[in-house]
């Protein structure tokens, strides 16, 4: 008897996770939520996304929207107030992402990617532990100028948010 073969499922199962402060920083336009998606899905099966940051009442309305994206707001401690002055907590949601990725690629196998929404380079040393770890790693970056060039030799996949509506 000829059994029929079965055809592993070849795509990714991923993860998004956004770096808001850095996707959204300086923007005059609404990020793309949609184009982010969209090039995720392209990459591998998006099994959940999440996006980080401080978020303050601007954001409001947007995050309504993320829930509707299927996008999860995770809250980060950014501005704390010590002495009657707030100041900014550098890179706290830039941990926070990186510390979450790290908790999922350990803690969750069927997880095989990462799609990181971040040009920044910081997020170098995450990137190479991933791959370590057998993890496929996708980059959506702001646009070719901020994204750290060294991300390009790292990764499975590059984009940039800036150029997403030009794709085919």
């Amino acid at each position: 008897m000829r059994y029929p073969k079965i055809m592993m499922n070849t795509k990714s199962n991923l993860i998004m996770l956004i770096d808001w402060e850095n996707i959204s920083y300086g923007r005059k336009h609404f990020v793309d939520l949609d184009g982010i998606i969209g090039k995720a899905k392209k990459w591998g099966d998006l099994r959940h996304s999440i996006a980080y940051s401080g978020f303050n009442k601007k954001y409001a309305s947007l995050i309504g929207l993320m829930h509707q994206k299927g996008i999860e707001p995770r809250y980060t401690l950014t501005k704390q107030i010590k002495d009657g002055e707030e100041y900014t907590i550098k890179n706290a949601a830039d941990i926070h992402l990186s510390v979450e990725a790290m908790t999922i690629a350990h803690t969750n196998p069927a997880i095989s990617g990462f799609v990181i929404v971040s040009g920044d380079g910081g997020f170098l040393p995450l990137i190479r532990t991933l791959k370590v770890l057998g993890k496929r790693v996708y980059v959506i970056g702001k646009d070719r100028k901020s994204t750290m060039k060294a991300m390009a030799q790292e990764v499975d996949g590059l984009a940039y948010h800036s150029e997403l509506g030009e794709e085919e």
